[in-house]
C-alpha cells in the first residue's frame, strides 16, 4: 500500500530524485546498489523547489507535486501545469485511475483537484453537495475508486465524467467510529487513522470495521503515522518518532524496529517497500536502507 511516494512535509530547498524510471520493486536490491541520484531545481525547469509529492504513471514519468501545482519529468524536461485560475496549487497526495485522471488534495485549500493526463489540463468539478469538493481532509485511491475524509466522514466518490467536467457525488461509508483525520488504501481495506489515536482497519466489501489502540501498538500519537503498507498478511507502520511497528494481522502479535534495533538507524521513518519475502527497501529522515530479515516472521525474529 503505498501513498504515491508520499512525502509527509514538504521538502524545500534543492529535490533529490531518485532515478526510478523503469523500476520494478523485485529489482529494489538492485536498484538501491546500483541507482545514482540527482540533483534538480527551478534552473533546471522545475516549477517550485518545495515537493510534496512523487508519483510515477504507467509510462514511466514522475509526476511532482509542488506547492504551485503539477511537474511532469520525463527524464530530461519538466513539464508545469498551474490551475486555470492562476491559484497556487499545494499538492499533497497523487492518485492515478485506470481513465488517465490524477487525483490530488490541495493542501492549502482543502480542495479536490482533477487533472487529465491525455488533455494536459485540469478538469472543472461539479457536484450536488458542493462541500465535498472543498472539504478534503485527505484522499487515496484503491481498486481504481476514490475515497476522501471530509468534516462528514469517510466516503467514496462517484464519478461521471463530460468533456472537460467531472460530476462528483459522495457516498459516506457506514460503521466507522470517532473523527479520521488521514487514511491509506490497500486494495479491499482501508485503514483510516483518527483524533481518538485509533487506527481503524476498514474492510470495504464487508462495511466492516476493526478498532485497534495505536498506544497498544506503541505509538503515542497517531498523527506521528506517515505511511502504512500490507506485505504478507503484515501490517507495516511507519512513524516520524517511532521507527517501524509490524504487526501481525492474524496472531495480533506486534514488533517494533527502532533505534533499539541494529538494522534501524533512525526514528523517524518515513516509508518501506518490500523487494521479496524478507528484504525491504527504508526511507528514513536521513538515508534510504536496505533491511534484511532471517525470515518471515518478522515479529519473532531477532537481529
Amino acid at each position: 500500500m503505498k501513498r504515491s511516494g508520499t512525502l509527509t512535509t514538504p521538502v524545500t530547498g534543492l529535490l533529490i530524485i531518485v532515478l526510478l524510471m523503469g523500476m520494478e520493486i523485485t529489482k529494489a536490491q538492485s536498484f538501491f546498489r546500483q541507482t545514482g541520484i540527482q540533483l534538480l531545481t527551478k534552473q533546471e525547469g522545475l516549477s517550485n523547489n518545495t515537493l510534496t509529492e512523487i508519483h510515477q504513471d504507467k509510462d514511466g514519468f514522475l509526476w511532482l507535486g509542488t506547492d504551485v501545482g503539477l511537474s511532469r519529468y520525463d527524464g530530461i524536461h519538466f513539464h508545469n501545469y498551474n490551475s486555470a485560475d492562476k491559484e497556487p496549487y499545494s499538492i499533497t497526495g497523487i492518485y492515478e485511475t485506470s481513465d488517465k485522471m490524477l487525483w490530488s488534495r490541495i493542501a492549502n485549500m482543502n480542495r479536490l483537484s482533477c487533472f487529465n493526463k491525455m488533455k494536459g489540463c485540469y478538469m472543472s468539478l461539479l457536484s450536488s453537495t458542493p462541500e465535498v469538493l472543498t472539504d478534503i481532509l485527505d484522499l487515496c485511491v484503491t481498486k481504481d475508486k476514490i475515497y476522501a475524509i471530509t468534516s462528514q466522514g469517510v466516503a467514496e466518490l462517484k464519478t461521471e465524467y463530460e468533456t472537460d467536467e467531472v460530476s462528483i457525488t459522495p457516498n459516506l461509508l457506514p460503521n466507522i467510529k470517532g473523527i479520521p483525520f488521514k487514511f491509506y488504501g490497500c486494495d479491499n481495506n482501508l485503514y483510516i487513522l483518527t483524533r481518538e489515536n485509533k487506527l481503524i482497519l476498514y474492510n470495504l466489501t464487508e462495511k466492516k470495521s476493526e478498532s485497534l489502540d495505536c498506544a497498544e501498538l506503541g505509538i503515542t500519537n497517531a498523527e506521528d503515522i506517515c505511511n502504512i503498507h500490507i506485505y504478507n498478511n503484515y501490517l507495516w507502520i511507519c512513524s516520524h518518532n517511532n521507527g517501524v511497528t509490524c504487526y501481525d494481522t492474524t496472531t495480533k502479535a506486534t514488533r517494533k524496529l527502532n533505534k533499539s534495533t541494529p538494522i534501524v538507524q533512525d526514528a523517524c521513518i518515513r516509508d518501506i517497500i518490500q523487494a521479496d519475502d524478507t528484504t525491504f527497501v527504508m526511507a528514513s529522515g536521513t538515508s534510504l536502507a536496505l533491511i534484511k530479515f532471517e525470515n518471515k516472521d518478522y515479529p519473532q525474529i531477532r537481529n
